[in-house]
């Protein structure tokens, strides 16, 4: 909940965890307020079920990120704007993979044992403009 997220952030030396707003429960049926978020982080098996009622309550030109574990759900992601006519804009995916080291001084190498991919990470831009799953930063619109 708010206290462990806080907790965490405090551990990593962020000092002002009170400009952190966590929000728990089931955001697909909680009343959000419109365009109080700058951001919202999703990390569940099927984003696409809540992000209708998301996406209202994100400001213009910010961020909603989804944590995806397989390339099926990105495509249901992408799929679901569409279909829904989100204003989304996707702004980058990336997939995120973890490399343990094995550090014993004086030597360091990495770890033999190689897990494999861990996630993907889709921000999507909140946009006046209407979904743009195709949408390239640094590209004209």
């Amino acid at each position: 909940g708010q206290e462990v997220g806080a907790g965490h952030l405090y551990e990593l030396g962020h000092s002002r965890v009170e400009a952190v707003r966590f929000v728990t429960g089931d955001v697909g049926e909680m009343v959000l307020p419109e365009n109080e978020f700058d951001g919202v982080v999703l990390d569940m098996m099927e984003p696409w079920k809540v992000l209708n009622n998301v996406v209202q309550s994100v400001k213009f030109d910010r961020s909603i990120v989804c944590i995806c574990p397989n390339v099926t759900q990105l495509t249901a992601v992408a799929e679901h704007i569409q279909l829904n006519d989100l204003p989304l804009c996707l702004w980058r995916t990336v997939e995120v993979s973890e490399r343990p080291w094995d550090i014993r001084p004086p030597v360091a190498h990495p770890s033999f044992r190689q897990p494999g991919h861990t996630a993907f990470l889709m921000q999507f831009r909140k946009s006046v403009r209407g979904p743009d799953i195709k949408h390239v930063p640094g590209s004209s619109p």
